[in-house]
């Protein structure tokens, strides 16, 4: 059974308050299904999710780089922008078992983005004073949740406490 995030945060400090060990469990238990779905391909080659282009796209090309099915993937999900036509659906020529495997490939590879973006989360409520940057997937990832505002406000409230951005981290 995996460790948790509140048990993983409590080796590394002891020291933990309620709110922020109250918050790591919150952290934990979050649900991004829906967020992971909306970042699938499906989404973006059978709906043209405009969305979706700004956050996907860049992690299909970052994987990309050592998959060539994800090299496959990228290539088709970038045609109808390459086009000149972003709402481009060419619903007669889809190759929809190709989309349904892609989604997959991809969405295994969001879970394990959400993983680290929970890390990234983990450390920056237990070391709230320290700067802290997220990796290029992680940080794809969390701009792709700003996206989603409804639940990006709701994590933000019930996990971080406030927006990031309400502190002068950047100062």
């Amino acid at each position: 059974m995996a460790t948790s995030i509140l048990e993983s945060a409590l080796k590394y400090r002891l020291d933990l308050d309620t709110e922020t060990q109250q918050r790591l469990q919150k952290l934990q238990e979050w649900d991004f299904t829906q967020i992971i779905e909306d970042m699938t391909p499906r989404l973006l080659l059978l709906e043209g999710r405009l969305f979706s282009i700004e956050q996907l796209i860049p992690l299909l090309l970052h994987f990309a780089q050592e998959d060539d099915e994800i090299k496959v993937i990228a290539q088709k999900a970038l045609l109808p922008w390459l086009g000149g036509d972003p709402y481009y659906q060419q619903a007669s020529g889809i190759d929809y078992d190709f989309v349904e495997k892609a989604s997959e490939k991809i969405k295994n590879i969001v879970v394990e983005i959400v993983d680290e973006f929970k890390k990234f989360v983990a450390i920056s409520l237990i070391e709230p004073n320290q700067v802290h940057a997220p990796s290029g997937p992680v940080d794809m990832f969390w701009h792709f949740l700003i996206l989603h505002t409804i639940d990006y406000n709701r994590f933000c409230d019930e996990v971080w406490g406030s927006h990031p951005f309400d502190k002068s981290i950047a100062a």
